[in-house]
């Protein structure tokens, strides 16, 4: 778990920075959705609506600050835990599912409010400015945008465990073609059961010189593994790219990000397609 912790620690800042940036988003835009809902409801109702008193309103309230903090940082800790997700598309769909909930609310609770008073004039219904719960609508919005992110990211997890662990099968060191890994090589088998063996041969004959290891993943691109006896976990942050080997050969080449060699071993491993 400190392993875990002390990777990921940047993660766990940027949530923290972000969610005072959505705290001061909220104090900076709050008065903006004010007159975001009071024209949505002069526009859905007409002359049926009328704001009387004074517009006194100086500081956002502690849920919409709350709230706004919370929905900035959840929504990129989402993203990126995610597997494989569209992250423009995921963000243009939440931030429209946002506007169209306070669309929605606001047309049905205004329509509420006309329809239940029973002392209107003409059907004109007097509001005074702090009488609509914008707060609510806000909570509401967030709350089904939250939703969408959790439903995407539901999904994303079932499709991943349903399909096969890219690290998964044998990873072996460079073929040049040249017929020398036959006789001098390593790899590493990445088994799904969490365990896995490291074979090492040299001569005609190929003769066993490995170790059985143990592996977990972390995230979409993360992993923590160790030597079956050891007690020490290294977790490790890997990329695999596509590249073509010799006689043209389609493979898959693993490395750790910004090195050009994987864990313990003193090159890149390869796998073919």
């Amino acid at each position: 778990m400190r392993e875990i912790i002390k990777f990921n620690y940047k993660i766990l800042l940027t949530t923290s920075g972000l969610f005072i940036i959505g705290v001061a988003l909220a104090i900076m835009f709050e008065d903006y959705y004010r007159r975001l809902i009071r024209y949505l409801f002069i526009l859905f109702n007409g002359e049926n609506i009328q704001f009387t008193g004074k517009n006194f309103h100086l500081f956002p309230s502690e849920l919409f600050v709350v709230v706004s903090g919370l929905f900035i940082s959840l929504t990129f800790f989402i993203l990126y835990i995610t597997p494989r997700i569209n992250i423009s598309k995921i963000i243009i769909c939440t931030v429209l599912i946002f506007f169209l909930t306070t669309f929605i609310i606001t047309l049905i609770d205004s329509e509420r409010l006309i329809a239940e008073c029973t002392a209107c004039r003409d059907g004109i219904r007097n509001l005074m400015y702090n009488e609509v719960p914008y707060d609510r609508y806000y909570l509401l919005s967030i709350i089904l945008s939250l939703c969408f992110l959790t439903g995407s990211l539901t999904l994303k997890f079932v499709e991943k465990k349903e399909a096969k662990d890219e690290l998964l099968g044998i990873w072996t060191r460079e073929d040049d073609g040249s017929g020398l890994l036959a006789i001098f090589g390593w790899s590493l088998n990445f088994k799904d059961n969490d365990a896995g063996e490291y074979n090492f041969w040299e001569g005609t004959i190929k003769e066993n010189h490995g170790f059985h290891f143990l592996w977990q993943r972390i995230s979409e691109d993360s992993i923590r593994i160790k030597q079956a006896d050891s007690e020490t976990w290294d977790v490790i942050q890997y990329r695999i790219e596509k590249t073509t080997g010799a006689y043209r050969s389609k493979q898959l080449k693993l490395t750790e990000k910004n090195k050009d060699d994987f864990w313990d071993m003193s090159e890149p491993l390869f796998k073919s397609l």
